[in-house]
């Protein structure tokens, strides 16, 4: 919770005390590693290296769960050394301790991701089909107007979401459930009204997507915004991001006519590599296969080139690259096209938005911009 909350000194301090108590509890270890970047010095540094090196050794033998997470925590603090030190060695060893890791947590997954590219693949037919003809920009409405940030995870979208809170009159609503859980009420419908006498078998993804020009996307609409969270009496406009919504563009568009999309894109490998070093609790099951992981990345983007190409006005796209490098130019420009109005405290979002983050990049977006995670793909690939 302290985490979650921005107090990242007293979650360190609290699991400092744990792992005093519990030498191997791999949880902790995990947890503690992400809180901020650890470092070399000339007596060995602020890090846990050494210690966690061990820690995994006595795990070898252990459960699956404990030398994934000690794995993927020992990786995070050798890359943080590694890089603040220009450590080829260290880098190395990282890599390799993620590698192993992914493949244990791989090997007890039970997934096909041949059913998922399918899906991607049926969106993107889809989207060549319908992208040109939504060419409306957005109405406007009486009550707050959604804007939905979409990605792949670690894209960089929380960065994003933090900056729009800095807005006036922004309510940053986390990443809802909501919108999906309309879009499965309605599709549920219309697939028990094409097949009255019922269906052999559940219809698989790529099947549903079928089914969108039968959906009722006013009630889909309606549903979704009675079941938003309660906003503040003063908001303008509240920032959804529940990243997979970039599954439901075309339904987004046509149930919220007043709805935004702001898609965050990375680099092919840097963006693998950032979804490969993320021990996700149970989603994307296909981020832990290097092959898996860049299938579904390029499917994502092949989808995705039909509703770029229609360069739709309620459509927007921010490069992670250009944001970290740029975030002056590159957030103005944004803000000007959601019609929000931008100040300089965008730029300092890691401190004047004290809202909780339940996401992974939780304690990051706690601090200023970095670009020292560009490249870092490439060199993960290369190795």
């Amino acid at each position: 919770m302290l985490r979650i909350t921005g107090d990242l000194a007293g979650a360190e301090r609290c699991l400092d005390e744990v792992l005093e108590l519990r030498p191997d509890d791999a949880e902790a270890w995990l947890l503690r590693s992400g809180l901020r970047r650890w470092s070399l010095t000339s007596e060995g540094g602020d890090n846990h290296v050494v210690a966690l090196r061990a820690a995994l050794a006595r795990a070898a033998s252990g459960a699956v769960k404990a030398r994934v997470q000690l794995g993927f925590a020992l990786a995070k603090e050798l890359e943080d050394c590694a890089v603040g030190a220009d450590d080829a060695e260290l880098l190395t060893e990282s890599f390799a301790v993620l590698r192993t890791a992914c493949a244990l947590r791989r090997q007890h997954i039970q997934y096909d991701i041949a059913d998922d590219l399918a899906t991607l693949t049926a969106l993107r037919d889809r989207a060549a089909q319908v992208a040109p003809l939504l060419t409306a920009a957005a109405t406007r409405s009486s009550g707050a107007r959604p804007i939905f940030v979409v990605s792949l995870p670690r894209a960089g979208s929380t960065l994003l979401e933090r900056m729009l809170g800095c807005a006036e009159g922004v309510h940053l609503a986390g990443e809802l459930n909501q919108f999906p859980a309309a879009l499965g009420q309605e599709l549920k419908r219309t697939f028990i009204a094409a097949n009255p006498a019922g269906a052999a078998r559940p219809p698989r993804k790529a099947e549903l997507v079928g089914l969108t020009d039968a959906l009722d996307f006013a009630a889909m609409g309606a549903a979704y915004r009675a079941n938003v969270p309660s906003l503040p009496a003063e908001t303008r406009a509240f920032v959804d991001k529940l990243p997979l919504n970039l599954l439901n563009i075309e339904h987004i568009f046509r149930a919220l006519p007043d709805a935004h999309i702001v898609y965050v894109r990375r680099q092919r490998e840097d963006h693998c590599y950032a979804i490969l070093k993320q021990l996700f609790a149970q989603a994307y099951p296909w981020s832990y296969s290097t092959d898996e992981c860049c299938a579904y990345y390029d499917a994502v983007t092949d989808m995705m080139q039909p509703w770029l190409s229609a360069k739709l006005p309620r459509l927007h796209v921010i490069d992670y690259e250009e944001l970290v490098q740029q975030p002056e130019t590159t957030s103005r420009a944004l803000f000007d096209a959601l019609d929000l109005t931008w100040t300089p405290a965008v730029l300092d979002f890691h401190r004047r938005n004290s809202s909780a983050s339940t996401t992974a990049s939780a304690a990051q977006v706690r601090q200023p911009l970095t670009s020292r995670s560009i490249g870092l793909g490439q060199r993960f690939f290369a190795g």
